[in-house]
Order: C-alpha cells, then structure tokens, then sequence
C-alpha cells in the first residue's frame, strides 16, 4: 500500500514539474534560445530604466547645486548689502575713500546679481526638465 502511494506521488510530482517530457536537443535548444531573448529584453528595459533614473538623479544634482550656489549669493549679497549700508552711515572717512568702498560694493552687488539671473534662467530650465522627466 505504501509503494503503490509513493508511485501515484511520484508521478503527480513528474507531471506538476513536467520531469516526465523526454527532452531533445531540438527542444532544448529552442527553449534556450527563448530564454535568452527574455533575457535580452529585460536588460534592455532595465538599461533604459537606469538611463532614465540617472538623468532624472543629475537633474536633481543640478537643482540641488544652483540652489546652493544661490545661498552663498544671497548672503553674499547680505553682507555687502549691510556693508553699505554701514559706510553710508559712517561720516568720519574721507570722501574719496568712501566713494571707492561704495563703488566696490555696489560693483560686486552688480556682479553677484548678473549671476543670479543666470542662475534663474539655469533653475528654471532644470526645474521644467525635472518636472517632465518626472510626469514621464
């Protein structure tokens, strides 16, 4: 009785895992050849996944950086802002000395603010490239 379970169990196992087709090389190599298209397609689809997880990632590397450079900028900007702000309130420099330091600051203002356009038209660019790479 117990061989006789054994057999009919064994057999179920052979059919549910297909252990009792006779394979031929023909087969096997058809069967091979389908795994390997698979496999081809999904390193395909992966590598494009990856391109695409890497472009979106510079993009944000790329926000992330002008937004840090617009930081240092802006207190840049601060500073001078209150540099001026402190010789327009100083009356014992020399005139021409205080010109000069006046003339400075406001030149790197001007300077620090060309850049800070720039820098907005590089956000703005970025920032409408995330926003497709992301509805994508």
């Amino acid at each position: 009785m117990y061989e006789r379970n054994v057999i009919v169990l064994e057999r179920y196992i052979e059919k549910v895992l297909g252990l009792n087709k006779t394979y031929n090389a023909r087969k096997n190599s058809e069967d091979y050849q389908e795994v390997v298209e698979k496999i081809e397609k999904y390193q395909e689809m992966t590598k494009k996944d990856l391109e695409m997880i890497q472009d979106f990632d510079d993009t944000a590397k790329k926000i992330g950086q002008i937004q840090q450079e617009e930081e240092k900028l802006y207190q840049l900007n601060r500073k001078l802002e209150d540099d001026r702000d402190r010789l327009f309130k100083d009356l014992g420099e020399d005139a021409k000395v205080l010109e000069g330091k006046l003339e400075k600051t406001e030149d790197l203002i001007d300077k620090n603010n060309v850049q800070l356009k720039k820098m907005r038209q590089e956000f703005i660019q970025y920032l409408g490239d995330f926003s497709r790479k992301t509805k994508k």
